[in-house]
C-alpha cells in the first residue's frame, strides 16, 4: 500500500465538519472520542462507520453496550442500512454485550462473540486480527469503532485494559486501520483518561449544555476549534453558531464558524 494511501483523509461525512477534519484526521490513526451521556458519541461513531462502508472500506463494530440488533436499529433511524454491508461481508461485529446480559444473538457469520472480562481480551484480539487480515489481503482499508471502553474499566483494572489496548491499537496501525474509541467523560479518574489518550493519535470531545451540543478536539495535525453541532434525522452536522441551526458543508460555512470565535479562542484557522 502506498504512502499516499496511508495518509489519505478519513472522512466522516458530517456536514460542515469534513473540511475541518480533512487535514487532521487521516488513515492509520487511533482517535479517542470522549463525551458525556447523550452528547452524540454513538451517532458520530455510526456516521463514521457508515461513511467508510459507503466508500468501500471494511468495518468492525465492537460493542459492549448494545446488541448488533440494537446497533442496526440506531443506524437505520438515520437511514444507514448496515444489513446490506453485513450481507456483503463488509461489516463485522464483535458482540461483547449479549453474553454479559444473558441474551442470545442471531447466527449471522458476521457476528463474533466476546465478553468484557480480561479472560476474553485475547479472544477479542484474535477475532479482530482475523477480520482485518482478510481485509488487508484484499487491499481494503478498515475502520473500527469500539463502543465503548468505559465498560471494560467497570470489569477490569487499569493495567489489564492498558495491555489489551496497547496490543490491539498497535495491530490496527500495522494494517493502516482507522479507529474511533469511545470513552465516557466525567466517570473515570484522570489516570484512566491519561492512559487511554497515551495510546491514541488524537481526541475528539463532544459536550452538551442547555444551549446545545459541541465538538472540539486535538488531532495529530492540529487542534479543532469548538464548533456547535446538531443531530438531525440524517445524522450529526455542524450548526450555525449564531442560530444553532444546520449549516451546509463548505469553506464559507467553516470560515464563518472560525471567525465568530473570539481572537483568543480562534484556534481553527480559516480554510483557503
Amino acid at each position: 500500500m502506498s504512502e499516499n494511501s496511508r495518509s489519505a483523509a478519513a472522512e466522516v461525512t458530517i456536514e460542515g465538519l469534513d473540511e475541518a477534519l480533512r487535514k487532521k484526521l487521516h488513515q492509520r490513526q487511533n482517535i479517542l472520542l470522549v463525551g458525556t451521556p447523550f452528547s452524540g458519541k454513538t451517532t458520530l461513531a455510526l456516521q463514521f462507520l457508515a461513511s467508510g462502508l459507503r466508500a468501500g472500506e471494511g468495518a468492525i463494530m465492537v460493542t459492549t453496550t448494545d446488541t448488533p440488533e440494537g446497533v442496526r436499529a440506531k443506524a437505520m433511524a438515520f437511514g444507514w442500512d448496515l444489513r446490506k454491508y453485513e450481507d456483503r461481508g463488509q461489516l463485522h461485529y464483535i458482540d461483547c454485550y449479549s453474553q454479559v446480559v444473558g441474551l442470545s444473538t442471531d447466527s449471522s457469520p458476521v457476528i463474533l462473540r466476546g465478553g468484557v472480562d480480561e479472560k476474553h481480551f485475547d479472544r477479542i484480539s484474535i477475532m479482530i486480527s482475523a477480520v482485518i487480515s482478510d481485509y488487508w489481503r484484499e487491499g481494503i482499508r478498515v475502520r473500527l469503532v469500539f463502543d465503548n471502553l468505559t465498560t471494560l474499566f467497570y470489569y477490569n483494572d487499569l493495567s489489564a485494559v492498558a495491555r489489551f489496548l496497547h496490543s490491539l491499537l498497535g495491530r490496527l496501525k500495522a494494517v493502516n486501520a482507522t479507529s474511533l474509541l469511545i470513552l465516557e467523560s466525567g466517570i473515570h479518574d484522570e489516570q484512566v483518561t491519561t492512559v487511554v489518550r497515551s495510546f491514541c493519535d488524537g481526541a475528539l470531545q463532544l459536550s452538551s449544555d442547555g444551549d446545545g451540543r459541541y465538538i472540539q478536539g486535538i488531532l495529530g495535525a492540529g487542534p479543532l476549534g469548538r464548533l456547535p453541532i446538531q443531530i438531525s434525522n440524517s445524522g450529526l452536522r455542524v450548526a450555525d453558531p449564531a442560530t444553532n441551526q444546520p449549516r451546509w458543508a463548505g469553506k464559507q460555512a467553516l470560515n464563518d464558524s472560525c471567525m465568530k470565535q473570539s481572537p483568543d479562542n480562534r484556534i481553527l484557522a480559516p480554510i483557503k
